[in-house]
Formats: C-alpha cells, sequence, structure tokens
C-alpha cells in the first residue's frame, strides 16, 4: 500500500510504503516449529517433497530476526496443499504451518 506524505501547507513530499513488505517475521520459537513442521512434512511426502524442501530452505535461511519471504512461503504452501493426496496428512500439517505464519 502506497500514500503520500502530506506536511504542513499540503506540500506532498513523495511517496511513502506501509505494510509488511512481503515479510512474515517469527519468533524463535515459531520459526522452530515451523521448521519442525517443514521435516514433517517433507518425511511425509516422500519422493514428491521438492516443494517441501523449498519450503523447509526457506525457513532455514530466515534473517537473523526471523523474516520469510511471505509471498514465496504462500506459494510454496498452496502449490503444496493444491497437489496434496487427501488423507496423507499434508493439508493437516500446511494448515499448522499457516496457522503458525498468521496467514
Amino acid at each position: 500500500m502506497s500514500t503520500f506524505n502530506f506536511e504542513k501547507d499540503a506540500h506532498i513530499s513523495g511517496v511513502s510504503h506501509f505494510g509488511d513488505g512481503g515479510r512474515i517475521v517469527l519468533t524463535p520459537d515459531a520459526l522452530a516449529a515451523a521448521c519442525d513442521k517443514a521435516d514433517e512434512l517433507v518425511d511425509t511426502l516422500g519422493g514428491q517433497a521438492g516443494l517441501a524442501e523449498e519450503l523447509r530452505e526457506e525457513l532455514e535461511n530466515a534473517d537473523e530476526d526471523g523474516a520469510v519471504d511471505a509471498p514465496r512461503v504462500q506459494e510454496l504452501l498452496t502449490t503444496i496443499q493444491t497437489g496434496a493426496a487427501a488423507g496423507t496428512g499434508v493439508l493437516g500439517l500446511v494448515s499448522s504451518l499457516r496457522d503458525l505464519f498468521g496467514r
């Protein structure tokens, strides 16, 4: 979301950006829990774990402040969920990860 900075006498000084900047910031405990869930997801998917492995790498490479790339994480979770076979437990793991991300 963008808006302009309005100053005294209606002077507009340029664009300001608000929002999370496409980042999800997790506490250390939430990040550890997300990494555990991603490991479980990789194990559950077995030979079809390519996207889950990408998700795990994304979480393991989080910034020092626990920030991960929100659009990338959401894209991976959506793709994994779409391709998951019912009854594999994948849907529950994806739901758990989304809960950790607050999305």
